[in-house]
């Protein structure tokens, strides 16, 4: 009983090892063509479920010296090796398509980061062009007020002048004035010597003259 029970066992695991890998290709099969992480997932338990089988088949090993057990193990071992790298073979080009994927974002990614640029530059581009005119129109209105100064200063010289050619005028009424009233005076002046005094001589008394002559 000692000697079959090991052997009992280990047919017990080798079996359930056989149907794991039988269950591990028709999944591998399956997520060949449909790609779904369901079935990956499937996957990935199911080669957990074969590698703790061939651990306790070689716990059994232990227990036991016959050398043909031994000699299976290493083939089992074998076939998990290779399903394994099926397996990995199989994800492979998915991996690929991650990286494609990856790499179609980070390209699409790239030309927003393009069109923002762009789009920038031509912000900036906008924004300098109007602090160019804003700098022009400061240039103009300085301008503007610098004539409107030159404007001020020369009414206020107007001014002064017509303040002083209105007093010129004033002083040249007076001037005219004065000398009208003179020619008046000596134009009355001429009159009464001229015309006054010859009628007035004949009205004055004799006596004076009398007396003088005595």
């Amino acid at each position: 009983l000692r000697t079959h029970q090991p052997m009992n066992l280990f047919d017990t695991y080798e079996n359930e090892f056989e149907l794991s890998i039988s269950t591990l290709r028709e999944l591998m099969a399956e997520w060949k063509t449909t790609r779904s992480p369901q079935t990956a997932k499937q996957i990935g338990t199911e080669m957990e479920v074969a590698k703790d089988t061939i651990d306790n088949m070689e716990l059994v090993i232990q227990s036991t010296t016959k050398q043909g057990l031994k000699s299976k193990l290493e083939d089992h071992k074998r076939v998990m090796e290779r399903t394994e790298s099926d397996w990995f073979e199989l994800c492979a080009p998915a991996e690929e398509d991650v990286w494609a994927r990856g790499n179609k974002l980070l390209d699409k990614t790239g030309r927003r980061l393009g069109m923002t640029l762009s789009i920038a530059a031509e912000t900036e581009e906008i924004g300098l062009a109007a602090l160019g005119q804003l700098h022009a129109d400061r240039t103009k209105l300085e301008r503007g007020l610098d004539t409107m100064d030159v404007i001020g200063s020369d009414v206020e010289d107007t001014r002064s002048r017509l303040r002083r050619m209105s007093m010129r005028v004033i002083a040249n009424k007076a001037i005219l004035v004065f000398v009208i009233v003179l020619l008046v005076l000596g134009i009355l002046l001429v009159i009464g010597i001229k015309w006054i005094q010859p009628l007035v001589g004949p009205l004055i008394p004799t006596n004076t003259t009398n007396t003088t002559q005595s």
